[in-house]
């Protein structure tokens, strides 16, 4: 036995401790004190006391496994923890702190705060205020940079607790760079869906306004000889409207209520392609570089993707008024995203980087680069719509575009398309058909009276008999009649009942009746009826009246036969 082991050898013990059993079984804890007391002649007797310590070694005990779970708690706890000295000094600090500030431990126990850059002396102060009057500090909001230069937002929670007898500061850190960063991204996709709303409504209104003006230049045009000099000037002004509408054009892509014909598209293909004409646009003091190694195919408007290039490259342009360099990459992509059950799967996408050694861009212009209408060019430059243009016709395709950009080391617009599996089709161009006198019965349905008048007349006057309508009521009143109807021209969006509405309830009174939907755009609903797309007739506003006699032309010639 240990405990007479001691005796033998010292003549004494002195607070020892050992765990004991009583008669019943129940172990219990004692304290003893002994003296081996030498008697002459007899033998020595031990002298001593014992003193049950039971109470005292369950606290012990139960301090100990309460140290054992806090040290295990701060050093597992997916939130940066620290213990700091009442000076500032870092005592302790657990793994996710450390990774947070992407340094050793080394390198921060021992330190203070403001050391490390994590707050500046006046904030300290503050915060060592705040903690004294109230004993605790929560939600205080702080910004660091980490050892990697990379910005982070938080907020601080921080208490006072005694370690050892000694008062110390417990700290935690919630690290709120991603879900800051994630708020802002859905704070400025809401205000662009809310501009994006608002440009293809003033984009619907512009086109009919278009239209009318083209409409009356060209029966104006019509009645005067080719060499008069009002004939030139109704050529200038449909130039005019044509250079008006590709604005418009811009609007709607932003909105992405633009009616496009999506096809299978090469993105390395159709960048090659362009970087035939594109030194001639960016000009001799800039150097353009073309790293193809995409292999995917996308299914989008081809005219879109190289506005999506064009516009981008223009941009970058304008940003290297010394020159510079322009580099184009493609690479193939695979995009996580989640199946319908919640699986995750890998999206095959076609990557698009274009980088430039331009001026670049500061954080604040950064985050609005794809505002529309918002612009660093002089007056007279730009109109704001180039890079919105590219943001609304990536979402429409179901793409990612983001921007990387510092002030004085250029900017690199980063594009993810969705790939698909499918061949290249080659569309048969459509055949040019003349404007030839014709002969039938159209209902025309229009709720802009001007642009209804225009295209009456000049239905008229090539030989076909109109009747006109305001909205769908108005219509299906004159249909129900027995007036002969053998093509109808209707608006897509109008007030009181949709074109499709509309010409669901005609069909049902005359089922061989021919349709022709135009529009300045068309919105979701109308879209997702089957409007705008290849085995729908539809004119896209704001169409010359040539276009639409040729239109009419077509339909009524596959009806004669």
């Amino acid at each position: 036995m240990q405990y007479l082991k001691l005796l033998q050898q010292h003549g004494h013990v002195l607070n020892y401790e050992c765990e004991q059993r009583k008669k019943d079984g129940t172990r219990f804890w004692i304290l003893e004190r002994a003296t081996m007391v030498a008697r002459p002649g007899e033998a020595p007797v031990i002298q001593g006391t014992s003193i049950d310590i039971t109470e005292r070694k369950q606290t012990e005990s139960a301090l100990r496994k309460s140290e054992e779970l806090f040290a295990t708690v701060f050093r597992q706890s997916p939130t940066a923890c620290v213990i700091v000295s009442v000076d500032g000094r870092f005592i302790d600090a657990n793994d996710d702190f450390l990774h947070l500030l992407q340094l050793p431990s080394e390198r921060v126990i021992g330190r203070t705060a403001v050391e490390l850059g994590i707050w500046s002396p006046n904030e300290r102060s503050r915060f060592l205020k705040e903690l004294q009057s109230t004993g605790s500090v929560r939600n205080w909001k702080v910004e660091f940079n980490d050892a990697n230069g990379t910005r982070h937002a938080g907020l601080y929670f921080a208490t006072v607790v005694s370690i050892n007898d000694k008062e110390c500061i417990f700290g935690m850190c919630l690290d709120r760079t991603d879900q800051l960063e994630l708020e802002a991204r859905f704070l400025r996709a809401q205000k662009m869906e809310a501009l994006g709303r608002l440009a293809g409504g003033v984009a619907h209104d512009f086109n009919n306004l278009l239209g009318i003006l083209s409409g009356y230049a060209e029966l104006l045009q019509a009645k005067l000889e080719s060499d008069d000099t009002c004939s030139r000037y109704c050529t200038k002004v449909l130039e005019t409207v044509e250079r008006a509408s590709g604005l418009t054009r811009q609007l709607l892509t932003f909105s992405r209520k633009e009616i496009t014909q999506p096809g299978p598209l090469q993105p390395d293909k159709a960048i090659r392609e362009l970087s035939a004409i594109l030194p001639g646009l960016i000009g001799e003091d800039i150097e353009l570089k073309v790293d193809l190694r995409s292999a995917g195919t996308v299914l989008m408007d081809k005219t879109h993707f190289q506005q999506i290039i064009l516009n981008i490259v223009v941009n970058s342009r304008d940003a290297m008024p010394g020159g510079g360099q322009i580099m184009i990459a493609t690479a193939d992509y695979f995009r996580p995203i989640a199946s319908p059950s919640g699986e995750k799967l890998d999206e095959r996408c076609v990557a698009i980087r274009i980088r430039d050694t331009g001026l670049g861009m500061d954080e604040h212009t950064a985050s609005r680069a794809f505002e529309p209408f918002f612009t660093t060019k002089d007056v007279g430059r730009g109109t704001g719509l180039g890079l919105a243009t590219v943001y609304g016709i990536v979402q429409q395709c179901g793409g990612e575009i983001s921007l990387e950009s510092q002030a004085g080391k250029g900017t690199q617009v980063n594009v993810i398309l969705p790939a698909v599996i499918a061949a290249e089709i080659v569309p048969l161009p459509e055949p040019e058909l003349e404007i030839k006198i014709g002969a039938g019965h159209i209902l025309l349905v229009e709720d802009e009276q001007e642009l209804r008048n225009a295209s009456a007349e000049f239905l008229t006057s090539i030989g076909y008999t109109v009747v006109c309508a305001g909205s769908g009521p108005e219509a299906l009143q004159l249909a129900s009649a027995s007036t002969p109807i053998d093509l109808v021209i209707s608006d897509v969006v109008m007030p009181k009942m949709s074109g499709r509405e509309f010409t669901d309830r005609l069909l049902q009174l005359r089922p061989r009746t021919k349709v022709l939907f135009v529009s300045g755009y068309a919105d979701d609903v109308v879209l997702q009826a089957g409007i705008a797309f290849h085995h729908v007739p539809f004119l896209q506003k704001p169409f010359s009246l040539k276009q639409l006699g040729r239109k009419v032309t077509e339909l009524l010639a596959v009806e004669a036969q």
